[in-house]
C-alpha cells in the first residue's frame, strides 16, 4: 500500500479566493506562492513519484503558532491540546490549496480523495502535516457461507 506524509513548514495558509480586474480573474500572489512551495517541497522529498491513480483518505495536521500575548498558564493549555486553534485559516481552505497544489504530482486529479480529516492545533512551531494513503477497499462477500 502507498502512504506518503509530507511536512510543510511554515505558517499554514488557506485558498484565497479568485480576485476580479478589468484584465479578468487571478488568483492572490499568497496563494499561488504557497502552492508552488507545496509543490516544490513535494517535488524535492519524492523525484521520481508517479501520481496514485486510485481512491485515497487524506488527513491533514495545521499547526499554528501560539500568540505571544498569552499567559503561560494559557500557552501550556495550548500547547496540551486543551484550547484548539478557532482562528483562521479555515482546514477547508488549507486543504484545498494543499489538494490544488499535489493535483498531478500526488494523484491524477483530487476527486480521488474519498475520506479526509483535518485537525488544527496550536504549536511552537507552525507546519502542516499531510498523510495520504489508499484508501482500502474490503472484499465484499455476496451469497453463500464461508
Amino acid at each position: 500500500m502507498n502512504k506518503i506524509t509530507l511536512t510543510i513548514p511554515g505558517k499554514p495558509q488557506g485558498k484565497k479566493a479568485p480576485q476580479w480586474s478589468k484584465h479578468g480573474t487571478y488568483m492572490p500572489k499568497q496563494t499561488v506562492n504557497y502552492e508552488t512551495y507545496i509543490k516544490q517541497l513535494f517535488s524535492i522529498s519524492f523525484p521520481d513519484f508517479k501520481p496514485l491513480d486510485c481512491c485515497l483518505t487524506m488527513r491533514i495536521e495545521i499547526y499554528l503558532l501560539v500568540p505571544k500575548s498569552v499567559s503561560r498558564k494559557k500557552r501550556a493549555m495550548m500547547l496540551s491540546g486543551e484550547i484548539r486553534p478557532g482562528v483562521k485559516p479555515d482546514c477547508s481552505n488549507v486543504l484545498k490549496s494543499i489538494e490544488d497544489a499535489l493535483q498531478g504530482l500526488a494523484f491524477r486529479n483530487d476527486s480521488q480523495v474519498v475520506s479526509l480529516q483535518a485537525d488544527k492545533w496550536y504549536s511552537e512551531r507552525p507546519e502542516v502535516k499531510v498523510d495520504i494513503s489508499e484508501e482500502v477497499e474490503e472484499e465484499i462477500k455476496v451469497g453463500g457461507t464461508d
